[in-house]
């Protein structure tokens, strides 16, 4: 029956990418972030030009949660130098690395910060709640950002821990407590993968160098990393375009989810790749497909499956 029957076709290719991912930014604007704010936004091109086959998007917001004047609360900050108003980036953005730069430096560290410290946003930084109060806000302030059948991927560029030390004493949000979040907003509908360009644990010659601006290693952001397949980099690199190359190639390949069109019958879902691949398998989750790597660009996926 035809009524009952759907067929969806999908490529992988730079017109019509195949899975949609949503990143978002997590930036230190502490006093002591200047340089590294400069490096990471003069590198997004080594990030992006990693996710040939990806429908992206990205969005930033802040490390402070604190309600000051600098605040972002998790709420993704407002593009600049954009045509018209928007919170989000995707690739049809004219000059969207320009783009990034200037709203990187815009939501940054205050260089004024350096002579008046009522211009510094909190040295507290919270990225892992920043992250979690991001989803929290997902049908009102960051309404938009957060796309049906698009994975979410959180990069955070920060050299302190949560809450600074991540001591429990000042009760900080874990990783487990962000996917928690993101488990209550969409099932398992969507993957979450964390990452970070951090001062890396145990790595001593970064730790040394960032001790005296209050650097402490990003322990909290490296479980988030490690509990959802993902990776840090260090945040001592004179360049970040290798982190940010990296990052864009696990985001890739992990970014590997297809929304279909409506809620599939259970067993009657049917996958095939031409050309095929036997090394990719699939599961279906809710209204999506799930696929255990990325074929290659060029790839037909033909999904039948019957309606509810």
């Amino acid at each position: 029956d035809e009524d009952k029957t759907r067929t969806e076709i999908f490529y992988i290719n730079n017109s019509r990418p195949l899975t949609k991912v949503d990143v978002l930014f997590v930036v230190d604007n502490s006093a002591s972030m200047l340089e590294e704010q400069q490096k990471l936004a003069n590198r997004l091109a080594s990030f992006v030009d990693s996710l040939v086959g990806v429908d992206w998007q990205i969005a930033i917001t802040t490390t402070d949660l604190s309600g000051g004047p600098y605040s972002t609360n998790g709420k993704i900050v407002n593009m600049v130098g954009t045509s018209s108003p928007t919170n989000v980036l995707t690739r049809s953005t004219p000059n969207f690395e320009q783009v990034f730069l200037d709203t990187v430096t815009a939501n940054g560290t205050d260089p004024r910060c350096a002579t008046d410290t009522t211009k510094c946003a909190s040295g507290d930084e919270q990225p892992l709640e920043a992250i979690r109060r991001a989803i929290t806000k997902r049908n009102s302030d960051n309404l938009g950002f957060f796309r049906q059948s698009a994975d979410f991927v959180a990069i955070v560029l920060s050299d302190e821990d949560e809450l600074s030390t991540g001591e429990y004493l000042y009760d900080p949000t874990t990783a487990e407590d962000v996917l928690s979040t993101a488990k209550g907003a969409w099932g398992e509908e969507k993957d979450v993968t964390g990452f970070g360009i951090i001062i890396k644990p145990n790595d001593t010659a970064c730790f040394n160098a960032q001790y005296n601006n209050g650097g402490n290693y990003g322990d909290f952001v490296q479980h988030f990393a490690n509990i959802t397949k993902g990776e840090t980099g260090s945040i001592c690199a004179s360049d970040y375009g290798p982190a940010l190359t990296s990052i864009g190639q696990r985001v890739k390949k992990y970014a590997t989810t297809i929304g279909l069109s409506a809620m599939p019958v259970a067993g009657t879902v049917k996958v095939t790749l031409s050309p095929a691949d036997p090394n990719i398998t699939w599961e279906v989750v809710g209204q999506t497909i799930r696929l255990s790597d990325l074929p290659v660009i060029g790839t037909k996926v033909t999904v039948t499956y019957d309606l509810q």
